[in-house]
């Protein structure tokens, strides 16, 4: 089970992925951003923090799936589509 420190620990690493990958699209291009944490502070805390900081990236969809034991099952995860 994930502690209060792990949970930043993560975030600050999900925060450091998000903003590299960032760098690497070009303007009008799209990032898929998905983690398969529940954690606001992994998912849309980080989509709006970047959306904050960088004006030109927009989020255009989310989705947040939480566990199901529907078809087999499937994990929790969130994705944000966000265009630059």
């Amino acid at each position: 089970h994930l502690q209060a420190v792990d949970v930043m620990r993560l975030a600050e690493m999900q925060h450091k992925l998000l903003r590299r990958a960032a760098r690497w699209v070009s303007p009008g291009g799209q990032l898929l951003y998905v983690t398969i944490s529940l954690q606001p502070a992994e998912g849309e805390q980080q989509t709006h923090s970047l959306t904050q900081d960088h004006p030109e990236w927009k989020v255009q969809q989310q989705l947040r799936l939480t566990p199901t034991r529907i078809a087999g099952g499937c994990d929790g995860f969130y994705a944000a589509l966000l265009q630059h």
